[in-house]
């Protein structure tokens, strides 16, 4: 993949990613979670040591895995830090690609909303990923 734009650049691309061990996962820069939420939730000396750190903000993910399992949170990342450099801290892998879609919101809800069957069939409209989540199976 080529080197992707920083998350705190205009240019990153919010939305699902394929990585390099079969998961996708959808990622936006958290609006709700930041150095002011921290500031309220940290010690002092939390804080400072954190944000001393380089670390500027977190990516808001949900994680979809090829068994239809799923997981969601929040990673930080540091100034200057790409999608490739977050999923290698966060998942320890890299990143595959980024993938097209129509409305990546729909996936999201979906998963969020546990509606694993209508999951399933958006994933088997993507191009690419019909074999690496060939084994699905539906939970809803």
């Amino acid at each position: 993949m080529s080197k992707e734009p920083p998350i705190n650049s205009p240019d990153f691309i919010e939305g699902w990613y394929l990585l390099e061990d079969g998961c996708i996962i959808f990622v936006q820069v958290s609006t709700e979670n930041g150095p002011e939420t921290d500031r309220r939730y940290m010690t002092p000396g939390e804080y400072e040591e954190f944000y001393s750190d380089g670390w500027i903000g977190y990516l808001d993910y949900t994680s979809v895995y090829p068994d239809m399992g799923g997981d969601g949170g929040l990673i930080p990342y540091k100034t200057d830090w790409t999608i490739e450099d977050v999923v290698m801290d966060g998942f320890g892998c890299g990143v595959s690609r980024y993938i097209r879609m129509d409305d990546p919101w729909e996936l999201r809800n979906a998963v969020d909303n546990g509606d694993y069957g209508y999951a399933e069939e958006l994933i088997s409209r993507i191009p690419g990923l019909r074999s690496t989540f060939s084994n699905m199976t539906s939970r809803s």
